[in-house]
């Protein structure tokens, strides 16, 4: 899986991983952590989740957009408050991550979508909190790797009009993303 790629400037946060800090996070921000194990959790940084030992990772981007099971109150106010899009237009690609009440992680995406509609999408998943991840259809994107038998890897998009191309995160980018892998 491949996900966000907020520019940390925009984020109005930071990021942590592996005992390092990229930015420093901030309080109250909506915060994805994902603990040694890999097991994810989503919540207000200093409310529902901090630093300590079991934090491997976390990142932050904006407000909550679904705190409690309910969207947030300031969802269909200025676009800017849920990130700069190219051209000011409020309805563009947005991806966005949740996690439901039994601890699973959700992810959404598509094109058209204003902050609104992407937590509704995510509340009617489940989702109990959830956070708005890139937008534009240049940066909203989600793939998934497999191996092949010679040794070669294919690459599948989750929806077939995201732009990026795969191979994009098999060289440096400015940009950062978040991967999951599975354990066999």
């Amino acid at each position: 899986m491949r996900g966000s790629s907020t520019r940390l400037r925009d984020a109005r946060g930071g990021y942590y991983a592996d005992g390092r800090t990229a930015r420093l996070l901030v309080a109250g921000v909506a915060t994805l952590v994902i603990d040694p194990n890999g097991v994810p959790n989503i919540g207000v940084w200093g409310r529902d989740v901090a630093m300590n030992p079991t934090i491997a990772f976390a990142r932050q981007n904006l407000e909550l957009i679904v705190d409690g099971g309910q969207p947030a109150a300031d969802l269909n106010t200025n676009s800017r408050v849920w990130g700069t899009s190219l051209g000011d237009a409020v309805y563009v690609w947005r991806s966005g991550v949740g996690i439901t009440a039994d601890g699973a992680m959700l992810y959404a995406a598509g094109d058209g979508l204003s902050a609104a509609p992407l937590a509704d999408v995510l509340m009617r998943a489940g989702a109990v909190r959830a956070m708005e991840l890139d937008i534009n259809s240049a940066w909203v994107d989600f793939f998934s790797y497999a191996h092949q038998p010679v040794g070669s890897i294919t690459a599948s998009k989750l929806l077939p009009d995201m732009h990026p191309f795969f191979t994009n995160y098999f060289t440096a980018s400015s940009r950062d993303f978040i991967a999951l892998f599975s354990r066999a």
